[in-house]
């Protein structure tokens, strides 16, 4: 492996982090990081050194960031529990996906991921409420 796709390797995680704070979405943020990722290796004679890498391959994630918002702008996907309910309650249709003519995502993983987000204020209010806590016994 090249020095140079060992440097571009390590900034891996911090891409991660960043993708997924913009994206909401960790399999889109991931996506959007393999994209850099290539183009950053296929581009390694573009990295002129004048500007720090996590710089230079933020530019690029940020460009990767605006293709996967538009391309999920045009995605429909349907929220459901399941892709159709065959056999519950005598159900004999055909699988939600068909009818609709489009991707069924579950919604339970993207509805526990919201709630496992805090802004800095939820995370103050609970860091308050500990220490009251705290004080109390």
């Amino acid at each position: 492996m090249s020095a140079f796709r060992d440097q571009v390797e390590g900034e891996r995680a911090y891409l991660i982090r960043y993708a997924t704070l913009q994206l909401r979405d960790a399999a889109a943020a991931e996506d959007a990081v393999q994209e850099t990722l290539l183009a950053a290796l296929a581009g390694e004679s573009g990295f002129a050194g004048r500007s720090n890498l996590r710089t230079w391959l933020t530019g690029i994630l940020k460009h990767k960031i605006v293709d996967a918002i538009r391309r999920m702008s045009r995605e429909t996907a349907i929220g459901a529990d399941e892709d159709g309910y065959p056999g519950i309650l005598g159900y004999q249709g055909p699988p939600l996906s068909e009818v609709a003519a489009s991707d069924v995502r579950p919604l339970a993983p993207v509805i526990e991921a919201m709630m496992m987000r805090k802004s800095e204020r939820e995370i103050e209010l609970i860091s308050e409420s500990a220490r009251w806590c705290e004080h109390a016994h």
